[in-house]
């Protein structure tokens, strides 16, 4: 049995000191392309998004209370998202949307999305190398889910209890692999910040894995508040 360790990807948020009576403010901007229709959120966070036109984007509240973001029209949307953490601070991601083809139904695309976005990118890069791409397996992203949750208080390929990542696994594998990775706001970045690693890179291009799951986690309590965890298995 075969097990790939990798290194991690920790994108940690430099800040410097402010009055007392004023909150941090950090700011980042990002890229995005998604089809219209595409619901966008950041789930467990306390956000609002700001729209610079209102034609092509709207905000509603979901279920559970949280804001979400709804992607209407062809075209590039300016948006800022902004995070109010618990401690009193508030993060800007200044996001810019290319927005591409037609509106589809509204319920078509929701943030569970985040699997099938990163497959599409991993997939992308491995025909590069003319490799198979990847499926995804329900039980690799719910094993990935639990991964994500416990990097936010152990950041590592063993898991909290001393036990290797593997051991996350259910079912059973010839072969397995994990990347994770902190502090990155979407799955783009993400992917990108993975295929810039070596180990991480190998990883997503190793030849005999067949199947990828997804974790992602907001936490705001949190030192990186995004958390990714990927697993693999043949």
């Amino acid at each position: 049995m075969r097990k790939l360790m990798v290194l991690l990807i920790l994108l940690g948020v430099l800040c410097v000191s402010v009055p007392q009576t004023e909150a941090a403010r950090f700011a980042k901007a990002e890229e995005v392309t998604r089809p219209a229709g595409t619901i966008w959120g950041y789930p467990g966070s306390n956000v609002r998004f700001e729209i610079a036109d209102p034609r092509k984007a709207e905000t509603f509240v979901a279920k559970n209370g949280e804001q979400r973001l709804r992607l209407k029209e062809p075209g590039d949307v300016f948006v800022k998202a902004v995070f109010y953490e618990s401690n009193g601070d508030i993060i800007e991601y200044h996001l810019t949307f290319h927005v591409t083809g037609q509106a589809v139904d509204e319920t078509a695309v929701d943030v569970n999305s985040y699997a099938e976005e990163v497959l599409a990118l991993v997939n992308a890069e491995r025909r590069k190398y003319n490799l198979e791409p990847l499926r995804l397996a329900q039980d690799l992203n719910e094993d990935a889910m639990v991964r994500a949750r416990e990097c936010v208080r152990h950041f590592s390929h063993q898991r909290p209890d001393g036990s290797d990542y593997n051991t996350v696994l259910r079912n059973p594998y010839k072969e397995a692999g994990e990347n994770l990775s902190a502090g990155r706001p979407s799955a783009q970045a993400t992917v990108e910040g993975w295929m810039n690693s070596p180990a991480h890179r190998d990883n997503i291009l190793y030849p005999n894995f067949r199947e990828m799951g997804i974790g992602y986690l907001y936490e705001s309590n949190s030192r990186y508040r995004h958390y990714w965890a990927q697993l693999f298995r043949r």
